[in-house]
């Protein structure tokens, strides 16, 4: 049911004197929101001086630590219960030609059936038990030397700690058992992900003849053109249109 057909329902179950009464606090409300607050009330907000702010960044200095032989690096600051993880794989024992089914890998992981559920279930659970699940590729410059990039696979997630265990099942079931099998679904994925690709590439004319520009003379814009500039575009156009279901 549309939107103008829930209003028009709801609207035909109310009284003459509920609808007048809704009209008065609708206008009620826009006539506060459009009321300028009092000089008493504007004095009374705190104002900061430029004295007050530091000229110097904060640093927040981690902890590193190992885990079965994996380097971790560990802030401990106040975040309110909430911890934000994120996971760093080195790409860089991937093929430069394979990079773009690297961004595909990480469009569908947690989209796709996985361990013992489906899509649909581990969506749920991913809104229940974690507050936010996100991948995607990007590259760190070690002392901004662009012969020096490492192209990164990042994996992020954030949870209370009381759901701590159970996002981390969820997120070694996305990572180590995924299944890719149903072809529909992978289609479906793809063709969207191609339509959402193809819109922003329209859209950004400058940036991407810009960054196409750039990949002829840096690694970093190799880097960008393969996995989200023209380059990628063609691939996965190529790709979706070549896909069978069968």
């Amino acid at each position: 049911m549309t939107v103008s057909r829930r209003l028009s329902a709801y609207k035909s179950k109310l009284t003459p004197a509920g609808i007048d009464s809704l009209v008065k606090t609708t206008n009620d409300l826009i006539a506060f929101q459009q009321k300028e607050d009092s000089p008493e009330a504007i004095a009374s907000i705190p104002l900061l001086e430029l004295s007050d702010i530091s000229p110097e960044a904060a640093w927040y200095e981690p902890s590193v630590q190992k885990l079965e032989g994996v380097q971790q690096l560990y802030f401990n600051e106040f975040t309110n219960k909430v911890i934000y993880m994120n996971f760093l794989f080195d790409l860089r024992t991937l093929p430069e030609d394979k990079l773009p089914y690297a961004v595909i890998l990480s469009d569908l992981l947690g989209r796709m059936d996985a361990g013992p559920y489906s899509f649909e279930q581990l969506d749920k659970k991913l809104n229940i038990h974690t507050g936010g699940f996100s991948k995607m590729l990007n590259y760190y410059l070690p002392g901004q030397d662009d012969s020096q990039l490492m192209p990164l696979f990042r994996v992020h997630m954030k949870t209370t700690v009381e759901k701590l265990d159970t996002a981390f099942h969820l997120l070694t079931t996305i990572l180590c058992d995924t299944r890719f099998n149903n072809s529909e679904r992978l289609y479906e994925l793809l063709k969207r992900h191609q339509s959402q690709v193809e819109t922003s590439v329209t859209q950004n004319g400058f940036g991407v003849a810009a960054n196409r520009l750039e990949s002829y003379y840096s690694r970093r814009g190799v880097f960008t053109d393969k996995t989200k500039g023209l380059d990628y575009y063609w691939f996965i156009t190529q790709l979706t249109r070549n896909f069978s279901t069968g």
